[in-house]
């Protein structure tokens, strides 16, 4: 007996995220190492702010070069 395609699923035209501008598109990966007192006070800023513990530090970092800039 042959196998039947499936008709659902799969790419469609018009579905998916839309691409924001590409000045705004964050791809590059910094990996940073923090002691265990730093780790603990990203999270509870983190878990204060109800935010992805990686949003939380790239807001850090973000707030911190714009002060510098």
């Amino acid at each position: 007996m042959a196998t039947r395609k499936r008709t659902w699923g799969g790419k469609r035209k018009g579905a998916g995220r839309r691409p924001g501008p590409r000045s705004a598109l964050r791809r590059h990966r910094v990996v940073v190492m923090l002691t265990d007192d730093e780790l603990r006070h990203l999270q509870v800023a983190a878990r204060a702010e109800h935010l992805p513990l990686g949003t939380v530090a790239y807001r850090a970092v973000a707030a911190w070069l714009e002060r510098r800039v």
